[in-house]
């Protein structure tokens, strides 16, 4: 019974008093530890919440100097306002404008879509910077084609027609840099390789498409309803 009782082992209590202490201690460190690590998370979870998907103007891509230059670029003059229509002046002009369009292999449509752009089909027309008559050639332009008179309807059709279809030849026969080039210069149209960011210019060559499709549609109908 004696070695039994012996091999029992006996309560320390001088340990356990030394582990109070001890077990407060690591109690306020787990405390503290907790308190801490709360702030500390919170911190991280603002500096490194996961990142969230930038909308896509953030991968757009970067312009280039051309596009970049496109805010300080002067907007070429366009024609003045198109004045109002006379359906009979149109008729008037139709066989001049089917003639040219045969002699230079460019729809009469077409060429029916651009004067009513620029001119409204007044031949007297004169636009801010110079431009004249129905195809609103400028005066160096003219000159160049041989005209002699810009106001002169048969003159000025046959030397507009002339001038797109070597803007469709020296373009690839591509309508849309074509319209781009007769109304912004052949220059900007190489500068920005194709239709130059103008709105001026983009906007004239939606209107000159939207009457081309009523001229097409209608061969020998008036502009009165477009």
């Amino acid at each position: 019974m004696e070695k039994e009782s012996q091999q029992k082992e006996l309560p320390r209590p001088a340990i356990v008093v030394c582990c109070k202490p001890i077990r407060l201690l690591l109690l306020m460190v787990v405390s503290l530890g907790l308190f801490f690590a709360g702030d500390y998370q919170n911190v991280l979870v603002m500096k490194y919440s996961p990142v969230v998907e930038q909308p896509d103007t953030f991968l757009e891509e970067i312009p280039e100097p051309a596009q970049a230059r496109e805010e300080r670029a002067p907007e070429p003059a366009v024609a003045e306002e198109v004045p109002a229509f006379d359906c009979k002046r149109q008729d008037s002009f139709d066989d001049i404008i089917e003639e040219a369009a045969v002699r230079y292999n460019v729809e009469a449509a077409l060429v029916k879509a651009i004067i009513m752009a620029e001119s409204g089909y007044d031949p007297r027309a004169v636009s801010s910077r110079g431009a004249m008559g129905l195809m609103q050639l400028m005066p160096g332009t003219a000159e160049s084609l041989g005209v002699k008179d810009g106001f002169n309807p048969e003159e000025n059709i046959d030397a507009g027609v002339r001038y797109f279809r070597n803007l469709m030849n020296n373009f690839g026969e591509e309508t849309r840099l074509a319209l781009a080039a007769y109304n912004a210069g052949p220059r900007k149209v190489r500068e920005y390789s194709g239709v130059p960011p103008f709105p001026a210019t983009r906007v004239y060559i939606e209107k000159v498409f939207r009457y081309y499709r009523y001229f097409k549609d209608s061969p020998g109908g008036s502009m009165e309803n477009v």
